[in-house]
């Protein structure tokens, strides 16, 4: 298994229990290849779009048959976003 594999099963484990323990619904991903490791480690099988941020970076909305049913998430890859994107898509995000 590659590190990026290994990288985003971990990560979608803490996701699921962040969310678990919180009930957030909101959350992002950041990492490309990452990214679609931790969402199938979550039980996402598709993604419908909700709303632009930067270029290559968006939020969708996550289906599952879980509980990750409609949590919004932000998948950002590596070199995408300014310094503030994280706070930003937080706070609600949307196109700069």
């Amino acid at each position: 298994r590659g590190s990026k594999e290994c990288l985003g099963k971990l990560l979608g484990s803490i996701l699921d229990a962040v969310i678990t323990q919180t009930n957030i619904r909101r959350a992002v991903i950041a990492g490309g290849d990452t990214s679609g490791h931790a969402l199938k480690k979550l039980g996402v099988y598709a993604l419908s779009a909700v709303t632009s941020t930067v270029p290559g970076a968006a939020i969708f909305e996550a289906h599952s048959d879980g509980k990750m049913d409609g949590l919004e998430i932000a998948l950002k890859g590596g070199q995408m976003g300014s310094v503030d994107y994280f706070g930003w898509v937080r706070d609600g995000g949307g196109s700069k």
